[in-house]
C-alpha cells in the first residue's frame, strides 16, 4: 500500500463515518417521532481498501405502542406499511408509512401529522381501487319498520265482551273491558314516525265469535291493531292481504291454551268490532301475522304499502312469548320494533382488520372503507421521502397491497400510535464508535499528510545537492 493510498483510505473513512454520524443524529433527533424507523449504517470495504457506506432503513421493525383518545389513531401489530397519498383527490403519489396518527382534517379525510392521506378500499375484502378515506358528510338513512315484537301477559280472568257489544263498538278502544292500549312507534321509508296501538278484547266463550276459530273452549281474544300519525299530510290506514281495502284497523283472533301459552293466531276477513260479521281464516302457523301500513290517502307519501310483521312469540311457549295467565290487567314485558329514523354521524371506529365503521345517532352503523396496507420483499430497499414515509424503488420490489391481518400482514390496533424504534442507548454507543473511528481516520490523514511533507522536503534537499 502506497502513502497515497493511505491518504485516500483515510479520507474515505472520514466521509463514511461522517455519513454514519449523520444517520445517528437523524435517529436521535427523531427518537420521539411517531412511526419513525431508524436508519442503520452499513460499512463496506472498497476495492482500494477504503470504506463506503449505505443506509439500511429498519422499516420492517416496529416500535412500542402508546394508547390515545383518538379512535382513528392506528398502529400495526407486525409487518406492513399504511398506504397513503399526498393528495386528497387520489391523484397524487402513493407512499407508505408506519406513522399512524391519523385524524379527520377540515374536509373529513383521515390524515396524519406529516400530511399524508390514509388510503382504503371501497368495501371489505380488499377489492376495488384505493382512494383517500373520508369520514365526514355521512348520514344514515331511515330504516322502515318491518317487525314489531310483543311479549305481554293478557289476563286469562279478564271480563269478556259479548258478540253484540263487539258488533256495536266502533273500535276495540271504545269497549269498557278492553285490555290495552299497548302503543309502539313505527317508522316509514322517509323516516316519519307513526303510532300503532294494540288492544285485546276477550271473547265470550259461549258466543258465536269464539266458536268461529280455534279449538272448542279455548281462551280467545280479538287483537285489534290501529294506527295514527302526527306527521303532517299523513293518512295512515291499516291494510293486509286478507282485506279488500284499507281499514282504520286490522284484527286477528288469538287463542291461548289451558297452560296459558299461545295456541294460534287467526287472521280475519275484515273488522270484527263495529260489524261482528268478519270470518276467521286458518291459523298462521306461527305466533305472528302481517299487516300493511297504507299511506296512499294522504299528501305525505312514503313507500306504500309497508309490510310489518306483528310477532307475539312462539306457539306453545310461555318463555319470551305472549301468555294468558291470571292477572289484574295486561302486563307488557317487552315491546320493540326494528325501524329507525335517519341519523347523523356520531363516531368512527376502525377494527383490527381495518374496517372503518361509522356509527350514527339512530343506532345504525355503516362500513365506510377498509384500510389498505402494503408488504414488500425488501423493506430496506425502499426510498425514504419526507415525513417518515417511503416510496417504491428498484431494490424494494413492488408492493403487495392488501388488508390488515391478511397474508402475514399485521393487524391494526386503534386508539394507538407506534413510537419510533430508536434505542438511545444503542445510538449513543454507535456515536461513540463513529466518533472514535472518525478521529482515527483524521489521524491517518494527518499522519499521511505529514509524511508527504517529509518526503517532499527530502526530495527538495536531494535536488539542491
Amino acid at each position: 500500500m502506497t502513502l497515497y493510498s493511505s491518504l485516500i483510505n483515510g479520507v474515505s473513512g472520514l466521509n463514511a463515518f461522517s455519513r454514519g454520524l449523520n444517520n445517528i443524529s437523524q435517529n436521535i433527533s427523531n427518537a420521539s417521532s411517531s412511526g419513525y424507523s431508524r436508519v442503520d449504517t452499513r460499512y463496506q470495504t472498497t476495492s482500494s481498501g477504503g470504506v463506503k457506506t449505505h443506509p439500511v432503513y429498519t422499516v420492517g421493525i416496529g416500535g412500542s405502542q402508546t394508547s390515545t383518545d383518538v379512535s382513528t389513531n392506528l398502529a400495526l401489530n407486525g409487518p406492513g406499511l399504511f398506504a397513503v397519498s399526498d393528495r386528497s383527490d387520489g391523484n397524487g403519489g402513493q407512499f407508505y408509512t408506519r406513522s399512524g396518527d391519523f385524524a379527520p382534517d377540515g374536509d373529513g379525510f383521515l390524515r396524519n401529522s406529516a400530511g399524508y392521506y390514509l388510503l382504503g378500499f371501497p368495501s371489505e375484502g380488499g377489492a376495488g381501487a384505493l382512494s383517500p378515506i373520508k369520514v365526514s358528510e355521512l348520514t344514515s338513512g331511515p330504516v322502515p319498520t318491518s317487525q314489531v315484537s310483543l311479549q305481554a301477559n293478557v289476563p286469562s280472568n279478564a271480563a269478556t265482551s259479548s258478540d253484540a257489544d263487539i258488533a256495536a263498538a266502533a273500535s276495540a278502544s271504545s269497549l269498557a273491558n278492553v285490555q290495552g292500549p299497548i302503543q309502539t312507534k313505527v317508522v316509514d321509508s322517509l323516516g316519519g314516525e307513526h303510532t300503532l296501538e294494540l288492544n285485546f278484547t276477550k271473547l265470550d266463550p259461549a258466543g258465536g265469535l269464539a266458536s268461529s276459530f280455534g279449538s272448542a273452549g279455548g281462551n280467545k281474544y280479538i287483537l285489534s291493531v290501529s294506527g295514527s300519525s302526527a306527521v303532517s299530510g299523513a293518512n295512515l290506514q291499516i291494510d293486509a292481504p286478507s282485506l279488500g281495502g284499507s281499514q282504520s284497523f286490522f284484527e286477528v283472533g288469538v287463542e291461548f291454551d289451558s297452560n296459558g301459552a299461545l295456541a294460534g293466531v287467526y287472521p280475519t276477513s275484515g273488522p270484527v268490532h263495529g260489524t261482528g260479521a268478519a270470518t276467521f281464516g286458518a291459523a298462521t302457523g306461527a305466533g305472528s301475522f302481517g299487516i300493511q301500513l297504507d299511506f296512499s290517502g294522504g299528501t305525505y307519501r312514503p313507500a306504500s304499502p309497508q309490510n310489518v310483521s306483528i310477532n307475539l312469540g312462539e306457539i306453545g311457549k310461555v318463555t319470551s312469548s305472549t301468555t294468558s295467565f291470571a292477572g289484574s290487567s295486561i302486563g307488557v314485558q317487552a315491546l320493540s320494533q326494528d325501524g329507525k329514523q335517519s341519523g347523523q354521524l356520531q363516531d368512527v371506529s376502525i377494527d383490527s382488520k381495518g374496517a372503518v365503521v361509522a356509527s350514527f345517532e339512530n343506532g345504525t352503523t355503516q362500513n365506510v372503507s377498509q384500510v389498505a396496507v402494503a408488504d414488500f420483499n425488501n423493506y430496506s430497499g425502499l426510498k425514504q421521502v419526507r415525513g417518515n414515509a417511503y416510496e417504491v424503488s428498484a431494490y424494494s420490489g413492488q408492493p403487495f397491497v392488501t388488508t390488515p391481518g391478511n397474508a402475514g400482514i399485521g393487524s391494526i390496533s386503534a386508539n394507538s400510535i407506534e413510537q419510533s424504534n430508536v434505542s438511545l442507548d444503542d445510538e449513543i454507543t454507535d456515536m461513540m464508535i463513529a466518533s472514535a473511528a472518525y478521529k482515527a481516520n483524521a489521524a491517518v490523514v494527518k499522519t499521511a499528510d505529514e509524511m508527504f511533507e517529509t518526503l517532499l522536503e527530502a526530495t527538495d534537499s536531494d535536488d539542491r545537492r
